[in-house]
Formats: C-alpha cells, structure tokens, sequence
C-alpha cells in the first residue's frame, strides 16, 4: 500500500477506534453532568397522598371483596348495602347494635363515602346517591356522578384518579393541581420546594415568576438586588437568595450568593469527571 494512502486513512482509523471506544465514557461525563440539573430543575410534586402523608389508594385498584384483602385492607362489598369497606373492621362486626359496629358505621359514613347518612344504625346513601361510595347521582347514567351540575365519570377535575386517604374520598392530582377534587392550581408542584416560588397561578395555568423564564423556570433573567451573571445573581452586601429577594437577618452573614447553584454547578462536572477516570 503506498505510503500516501497509509498516510491518509491511518488517522481516521484512530478517528473510528476513539469515537467507538470512548463515546460510552463521553455519554458517561455528559449524564452525570447533566442529571442533577435536570432533577432540580424538572421534579414535579403530585398530589399523590393525603393531608396525613399516607398514600391514596385508586378507588379502581380496589378489589371487590373482603375475602383477601390487599395491604391497603380496602375492599368493595357488592349488593345493596355493599360499598367500600375498611376490611378488618367490615369483618369483625357482630350485625347487632353495638359501640364498635356503630363506631364503623359513623367512620365509614364520613371517611369512605362522600353522600351518606346514619340511618337505624347503620350508613347509607343520602337520596339520589347510589354506588359503592355514595357518589353515583341517580339522574345520571350508571357510574356518573353529577359536578357542577353536569353529569361526570367522577367527582375529580382536570384529569385526577378517585381515591380513598386516611380520613376521606378525594383525589390523586397529577402536574399543577391540588385540592380535593383537584379543583385548585397550584404551580408550585411543578419544582422541588426551594424553587416553587419560581411559579405562580395565573386564573387557569402556570407561568414564570418575575425574575424566571423557561420551560422550567429554571432562567434568572433579572436580579432585585444583585447582578445577573452566568444565570446566576451575584447580591449586594446585606441580600441573599436565587435572585436577591431575601434580606439577611440583622447580626448574620448572609449565605454566599447563589451557593446553592454554584455548588450544584460545580459538583455536577466533578463527580462526572471521577467517573469517567475511573469507569
């Protein structure tokens, strides 16, 4: 082969051979620089537990029986005065009136319907409710319930999951959505809490605080007491806080400004660089 060709086609061979063996190290570098930024600044807090911290259960996972019940000891009794049961209890009642059976019945009356009544004893549907929960509104088809005078597959707004908590029937939010029946806004879910007061509501959606742009919100575009550089707001003497909005505590230092950011900013690319060393 002449020397010409050997000259020409040689490096590219340790072009290839390079590309081929480090790219899985550069893709490496590149996650584990990238990934924390993208956890701080893209997490999301669903609405997916109660006023207690305890999970809500999808009504629709719930089986239709006491017979095993799963760990959440849910189950659904079918029949006229079936519903949903808080198995253990459902269980051990006796059928005569006494204070442990009565008690059921006022807890199921108030935590696992959301219609109902104590009538003789025992809980049932108010008039015009039906169901399993007491929340099928009679004029409406079989499964409906009726919400804001309409007709509806169920109580829950803006795409939420009915569901049982500790101490109530309401709902599983998803996105920006809070509330019972996931009926309110609520942008801060959409960042981790040291950033939601990057959000704010406006009337039916989400947009960027003052000081904040992006998709995530996660842009400085402007510091109230400091100076913008690198995405990062450099404050005066005496303000702290991701865009300077936060005056120190008389007799304190004040934080370095954005250490929370510079740290993360600094950190990411270390550890990325370790594992690429060492990986």
């Amino acid at each position: 082969m002449p020397g010409w060709l050997l000259s020409t086609r040689c490096p590219q061979a340790k072009r290839q051979q390079f590309t081929s063996a480090g790219l899985p190290k550069m893709l490496k570098l590149l996650l584990f620089t990238l990934l924390p930024v993208v956890v701080v600044l893209a997490q999301q807090r669903h609405k997916h537990t109660d006023q207690n911290y305890n999970e809500l259960i999808p009504i629709a996972d719930i089986p239709k029986s006491c017979d095993n019940p799963p760990e959440h000891g849910y189950g659904i009794i079918e029949g006229e005065n079936g519903g949903l049961e808080k198995c253990s209890r459902y269980l051990a009642e006796a059928g005569d009136s006494n204070k442990e059976d009565d008690d059921y019945e006022a807890f199921k009356c108030k935590n696992l319907r959301v219609n109902a009544e104590i009538v003789d004893g025992k809980c049932k549907c108010k008039p015009n409710w039906k169901g399993p929960l007491c929340n099928d509104f009679k004029g409406c088809p079989d499964g409906h319930t009726i919400r804001d005078q309409v007709c509806a597959p169920n109580s829950c707004k803006n795409d939420g999951v009915l569901s049982v908590g500790s101490s109530r029937i309401e709902c599983r939010c998803n996105g920006h959505w809070d509330g019972d029946w996931c009926e309110r806004l609520a942008c801060w879910r959409n960042a981790p809490k040291e950033f939601e007061h990057r959000w704010r509501n406006v009337v039916d959606h989400c947009e960027c605080a003052d000081g904040f742009a992006g998709d995530t919100c996660g842009t400085i575009t402007k510091c109230k007491n400091g100076e913008l550089k690198d995405n990062r707001c450099v404050c005066v003497e005496g303000w702290k806080g991701d865009v300077c909005n936060r005056k120190c505590k008389p007799g304190q230092t004040c934080a370095a400004p954005g250490l929370i950011h510079g740290f993360l900013a600094v950190l990411a690319p270390v550890c990325g660089v370790l594992l690429f060393k060492f990986h």
